[in-house]
């Protein structure tokens, strides 16, 4: 009976579906407003130069234009030691915040914590953060291949993996990053998290060597969205671990979700929008929304030439 059920319910969101698509007509619906609320993102790290902290505010859904900065306000992170650091906004760039490192020292070290504090038109929002570990990157390697693409002729490219261990102990998370040619892949499907050597929580890989998913996880994604081909003979590739909190991998992943949607019939089985997590809260009124997230990261990078 359930599967009767579903099926007449799959049936009819196909039927309605060909209805809309054959509409041509535009439908603008109208939404209610709602007062901006204040979006902080704030991924710090522990390289020795300039730290930013973006504020900027939401804005209504259909608005096209770049979302406004959130200019004049009090940004600070305090370690556990009492030690401040002030964000200050720059004079060209409204919205960003930055700290300048002195003596040649970074922001700080692993198992350091950290309060951010931000005053912002009579509020106070805050939120807390731990400096972990990360594992240093052994190696870069490359595989050569011959491929044809669609609607192309036969070409020459390179496959590479990084190779790192997962220190000993549960619960590390990491952000994988990588730059070709200094260009960062940027899209959502290039979001690439681990908890440990492997993808989740549950999975209990620790230890060893990061699964080859992961490893090969700095090519290039083929996305539409993203204009990097493959790698080629020559081409520098830099890829950085950053160690994250268990609560900032659970929110990139969400993040991917929410951004990367393929659109079209499969919309109506994909997970719905809804509100990021965050932890960044309002101390005046509780209840008050933020959005965004701060996380101080570690990390371990490594950069090469592609070679055979």
């Amino acid at each position: 009976m359930n599967n009767v059920r579903f099926m007449k319910l799959v049936f009819g969101a196909f039927i309605f579906m060909i209805f809309a698509v054959s509409c041509e007509k535009q439908i603008y619906p109208k939404l209610e407003s709602a007062p901006p609320v204040l979006v902080v993102d704030a991924w710090i790290n522990n390289k020795i130069h300039d730290q930013v902290i973006l504020l900027t505010l939401t804005q209504p859904y259909f608005e096209e234009t770049a979302q406004p900065p959130a200019t004049g306000a009090d940004v600070v992170i305090e370690n556990q030691n009492g030690d401040l650091f002030n964000f200050i906004e720059d004079s060209k760039y409204a919205g960003y915040y930055v700290w300048k490192p002195t003596n040649k020292i970074g922001i700080g070290k692993i198992n350091d914590t950290f309060k951010l504090t931000i005053k912002y038109k009579g509020q106070t929002f805050e939120s807390s953060a731990e400096l972990k570990r990360v594992p240093p990157i052994d190696s870069i390697t490359f595989k050569k291949r011959d491929r044809t693409p669609l609607g192309g002729s036969k070409e020459t490219v390179y496959v590479g993996q990084f190779w790192a261990k997962d220190p000993q102990g549960t619960g590390d998370a990491y952000w994988i990053r990588t730059f070709k040619n200094d260009t960062l892949f940027s899209t959502p499907s290039e979001i690439n998290t681990a908890v440990d050597a492997g993808f989740s929580e549950g999975a209990e890989i620790d230890g060893i060597i990061f699964l080859p998913p992961i490893r090969s996880s700095i090519n290039p994604s083929g996305n539409p969205d993203n204009p990097l081909k493959p790698f080629k003979l020559g081409d520098s590739v830099r890829v950085q671990i950053h160690s994250i909190s268990i609560e900032a991998k659970n929110f990139l992943n969400l993040l991917q979700i929410q951004t990367n949607k393929p659109g079209g019939f499969a919309e109506l089985f994909a997970t719905p929008l809804a509100n990021l997590p965050t932890n960044i809260r309002s101390l005046d009124v509780p209840k008050n929304k933020v959005v965004g997230f701060f996380n101080v990261a570690a990390i371990s990078e490594l950069s090469v030439i592609t070679k055979e």
